[in-house]
């Protein structure tokens, strides 16, 4: 899953665009709840998070390849 500032750091196949609700610090990872329609949770490595330079409020993009999607 890619995570990034709005739609132009995306590809257009299976992105969704929205706003950055929290961030929660899980360990090594941050979980990022984003408003894209419906609230998606992604986990993003620390490291990761301070390249991608987001903050609660900003709109936000990611992108899922198909093979990382799972619906239940």
């Amino acid at each position: 899953i890619k995570v990034g500032q709005g739609e132009g750091d995306l590809s257009p196949r299976n992105a969704f665009t929205g706003r950055l609700i929290q961030l929660t610090d899980e360990n090594s990872r941050v979980r990022a709840l984003m408003d894209v329609g419906i609230m998606l949770s992604v986990l993003i490595p620390k490291e990761r998070l301070d390249d991608l330079d987001i903050r609660v409020g900003m709109k936000v993009g990611v992108c899922c390849p198909e093979e990382s999607i799972e619906v239940f």
